[in-house]
This record gives structure tokens, C-alpha cells and sequence, in this order.
């Protein structure tokens, strides 16, 4: 038995086998190897986080499917550029098979009593929950690709989040509130956010041909979905786009013709929302009011996804928000519960022991 070399190929010379001389090269005998079960054939190859980064986020990330088997969108795949980035620049210097379970949660764990640039506070445990998912699927790539031999994310559970929070809803005196501070064109995309649910890029980006008189429907050419949309439009809603359908190329625009921007719509109502003295109510906290709003009239949760054009009910859930008197008027219903009974029940053996005195 030996070892020779021919071009570019090693080959195994195992002498005469059956009157047969037999030679195998290094890839085959690999990979009869592996498909026996003698050992292991993963060849652990030493790859930097960044190169494995870089890799996932080209094969991985926009327009490749999610766990879903739909494509993911332009928001998921900057969601992975920023997790993966973070992640690989606090392990620039260390191999992606020298990662371990404990390495990943310590770094959760620091990130968890992270505080927030903008808002000060700690990083919230949906966030963090995030983060987790999208390690679990970076590590799963790597095993596929042979850069390390076990997922270390793939015990980590995410942790409970707490979905009811009633600073998302504003109530219908609070709405009238903020629109008493508006006017003009700003009052007319104001009720367009609230009277169709829509994001706000969305609205700002409505142009007259959108609009379909028939159907009385509202054309979203590049949603957040990926694939065109049609959004239903109320009569109040009917009669803004039915007055601004000859303003020019966008429905909305502001007093020089020119487009309005998210940044520039989100700083007049903030401003007005502050001099309404309200709550930090945000941009997108109208959809989900407009979302809580239909199913408290009693539109079934079904119709409220098919409007807010979520894949998951799980998400339309996040968005529905539950307000105290909601709760009140809740427990009223069951009010009495049982006593009727009770009363109905004890009844008889009241009269029949009245009939005996008597």
C-alpha cells in the first residue's frame, strides 16, 4: 500500500485485490468513508466568522425562502446584516467551529443588559428573540457547509414576550386630539393611514393611477410583502383620493409639487401629537389602531389579517391592542354567571316547603 501522486490528484495505491490491482483517490476513499460510517469525514476547515457572515447573507438572506418557505424581504435580510455584523465583530478573531454554546449565550446575555441608543432603555426580549432565530439559522448553514460540526444556538429557547401593551391604541377622543392639530394635506394623509391601515412609505408613495374606481380599491405597486397589493378603501377614505386624483404625479405632495418623505410626515405629526399633549404615539401605532378598532366593532380576526396583509395570525395578534375598559366590559358580560341557575334550582324545594307549613 502507498501513496503516489499524478497531476493534480493523490491516489491510494492498496496493491492486488482479487487479481486486481486497485486504486482509489483521496475524494473517493473520503467519501466510502463517510458513507460506511468508519469515521467522520468532516473536514474541519478553519473559517473566519466574517468569510461565513459574508457567505450566508449572499445565499442566505433577500429572496432566499425563510423557515416559511417564502422569500424573505428587504427587511429580514438588513435584520440578518445587522444581527450577523454585531455578532461576528465580538468573535472577529476566532474560527466558526471554535464557537460554543456557552460563547453564544454569554453574548446574549450581554446583549439583554444592552441599553438603547435612542430610547435609553434595555433591548427588549423580542429583539433578543430575534437575534436568537437568526443565529439558530446562520449556525445551521455552517454545519451545511461544513464549517463546524454542531449548531451552539441550537438550545436556546426563546424567552416569553409580553404582547398587551395598551400604549399602542388610541382611543377615538385621543385621534380626534391629534387631528384637530392638522390640516390641509397633512389631515388628509393622516385619515389615509388610519381609514386603510396602510404603512406609511405606502401612503406617501399612492400615485392617482393607483386608484381603482371600480373596485374602490387602492393599488400598493412595491409592498413590504414583495407582491403587488390591493387595500379597500372606506367611503371616507373614497372621497379624499376621488378630490386629489388631478393634483399631479403623486396623490400626496406637498406645497412645491414634490413628494412627501416618511421622515418629513413623521415630524409634523409628532409635532402635532405633542401639542396635543398625547401619549408618544407612534408613526406606525395608527395601523395597529386602525387594526384594534375593526375587531372591536366585530370584524372576525380573519378579515383584520387580510386587510393588515400578514402571512401569520401570529403577527396580527402582536398588533391588536388591549385597552382596561376592554377588559371591563369583558368581565361584565359573565356577570351573574350561574346565579340564575342557582335561583331556578332552589326554587321549588321553597315553595313545596311553604305548601307544608300551610
Amino acid at each position: 500500500m502507498r501513496i503516489y501522486q499524478r497531476g493534480n490528484s493523490q491516489y491510494l495505491d492498496l496493491g492486488a485485490i482479487n487479481g486486481k490491482r486497485t486504486r482509489l483517490s483521496t475524494e473517493r476513499l473520503l467519501r466510502l468513508i463517510q458513507v460506511h460510517g468508519l469515521l467522520d469525514a468532516r473536514v474541519q476547515r478553519p473559517v473566519r466568522m466574517e468569510r461565513a457572515v459574508q457567505e450566508y447573507l449572499q445565499r442566505c438572506s433577500y429572496g432566499c425562502e425563510n423557515r416559511y418557505g417564502k422569500p424573505k424581504s428587504v427587511s429580514q435580510a438588513k435584520r440578518d446584516a445587522k444581527v450577523l455584523s454585531q455578532f461576528a465583530a465580538s468573535f472577529a478573531e476566532r474560527s466558526v467551529h471554535d464557537i460554543t454554546g456557552s460563547d453564544v449565550r454569554s453574548y446574549l446575555a450581554a446583549r439583554g443588559l444592552e441599553r438603547c441608543p435612542l430610547k435609553g432603555t434595555t433591548i427588549r426580549v423580542s429583539t433578543v428573540n430575534r437575534e436568537i432565530a437568526v443565529l439558530k439559522s446562520f449556525f445551521g448553514f455552517c454545519v451545511r457547509e461544513r464549517h463546524c460540526n454542531e449548531n451552539p444556538a441550537a438550545d436556546l429557547k426563546q424567552r416569553a414576550e409580553h404582547n398587551l401593551r395598551t400604549s399602542w391604541v388610541a382611543t377615538e377622543s385621543e385621534l380626534a386630539r391629534w387631528r384637530e392639530q392638522l390640516d390641509g394635506t397633512v389631515r388628509d394623509i393622516f385619515d389615509t393611514l388610519v381609514g386603510t391601515t396602510m404603512r406609511a412609505n405606502e401612503v406617501l408613495s399612492l400615485k392617482p393611477c393607483d386608484y381603482d374606481p371600480v373596485h374602490q380599491t387602492l393599488l400598493i405597486a412595491h409592498p413590504k410583502e414583495q407582491r403587488p397589493a390591493e387595500v379597500p378603501a372606506n367611503s371616507h377614505v373614497r372621497s379624499i383620493v376621488e378630490t386629489r386624483l388631478d393634483k399631479g404625479d403623486w396623490l400626496f405632495k406637498t406645497e412645491r409639487g414634490q413628494r412627501y418623505t416618511v421622515c418629513g410626515i413623521r415630524s409634523i405629526l409628532y409635532r402635532a401629537r405633542d401639542r396635543a399633549q398625547l401619549r408618544k404615539f407612534t408613526l406606525h401605532d395608527l395601523r395597529r389602531t386602525g387594526a384594534t378598532a375593526m375587531l372591536n366593532a366585530g370584524v372576525d380576526i380573519r378579515r383584520v389579517q387580510a386587510v393588515l396583509r400578514h402571512r401569520s395570525l401570529d403577527t396580527t395578534m402582536r398588533y391588536l391592542g388591549v385597552r382596561p375598559e376592554g377588559l371591563s366590559s369583558a368581565v361584565e358580560t359573565i356577570s351573574g354567571l350561574g346565579t340564575t341557575q342557582t335561583r331556578h334550582r332552589l326554587e321549588p324545594a321553597i315553595v313545596s316547603a311553604e305548601a307544608t307549613v300551610s
